[in-house]
């Protein structure tokens, strides 16, 4: 089985250790998963993850974690509820990019259960762990690439000085492409731009192994 774990790390100067204990993310040892994504959320101190629930084609699901240091020699992970995002199907190449101005990320992937579009959804998290999407309704989720078929996975980052996440991806002639996306105020919704080629190569990326990396500096 491909055992979905979680441990914490203690960085002191150029060293990290273990010294606590692996803990299931689901709470379930015989489940298959894949396609993982993770990110910190800062304003309520917790690890969000998406991933695919593969075992009974349940689909992709987010969790959350608070870490427990009450015993620093052995601190853990307290996992809550996991949401799926609404659909049965796999989605490929996910990627959570942390939005700290909204406290909430966009969550980036291919829908393989409408044509490998590219797709986004807003996740946010409350303080109790309790995982939201929105647009509430899957079948709102914005689109950043609404073309054929997105074969070379995505990669997103987030630009502080313009409060945009850059998407960067392979488009349908395996060309490099690259779209700004804008969260609104409502933080229900992403508008996005047009889509830019900045590179006319074949790149030959595939959803799990995309060639295509975005970087803020």
């Amino acid at each position: 089985h491909n055992r979905l774990l979680s441990i914490i790390g203690e960085v002191s100067g150029t060293s990290i250790s273990f010294p606590g204990t692996q803990v299931y993310v689901s709470g379930d040892e015989n489940t298959n998963y894949n396609d993982i994504c993770f990110f910190s959320d800062s304003s309520v101190n917790r690890v969000v993850i998406t991933y695919n629930q593969t075992s009974g084609s349940t689909g992709p699901y987010t969790i959350s974690g608070a870490v427990n240091i009450s015993n620093p020699s052995s601190p853990t992970i307290n996992f809550g509820a996991a949401v799926n995002l609404g659909i049965s199907s796999d989605i490929l190449s996910p990627v959570l990019t942390y939005v700290p101005t909204d406290n909430v990320a966009v969550l980036s992937y291919v829908d393989t259960g409408n044509s490998n579009k590219g797709t986004s959804r807003i996740v946010s998290c409350s303080s109790g762990g309790v995982i939201s999407y929105a647009p509430t309704n899957y079948a709102d989720s914005p689109k950043f690439h609404d073309g054929n078929t997105l074969s070379g996975g995505v990669s997103t980052t987030y630009d502080s000085q313009n409060d945009k996440i850059i998407y960067a991806f392979e488009g349908n002639e395996s060309d490099g492409r690259a779209v700004v996306g804008t969260i609104n105020d409502a933080k229900n919704s992403i508008s996005f731009g047009s889509e830019v080629i900045f590179m006319i190569t074949n790149i030959q990326g595939s959803n799990n192994n995309p060639r295509i990396r975005a970087s803020y500096d």
